[in-house]
């Protein structure tokens, strides 16, 4: 959130959570997908297949780490 509100936007919105994986989030002017993955690579390559629009740009990929538990 803190991300999409420094960037200027008034309306943003959580759209995914992920923890101990992967997410990307792909846009174009008129349409946006979220897909999340156990590698980065599969989470960018699924959301750019889910997106309507051939326009669509990953503009948000990262992972998150796991955390031991003992």
């Amino acid at each position: 959130m803190a991300n999409c509100l420094s960037l200027g936007s008034k309306k943003c919105e959580l759209v995914s959570a992920y923890s101990n994986g992967c997410v990307a989030l792909a846009k174009s002017d008129t349409h946006y997908s979220v897909a999340s993955a156990r590698k980065l690579s599969e989470a960018e390559s699924t959301v750019l297949e889910l997106c309507a629009d051939t326009s669509c740009k990953v503009v948000y990929s990262r992972c998150s780490m796991a955390v031991p538990v003992r």
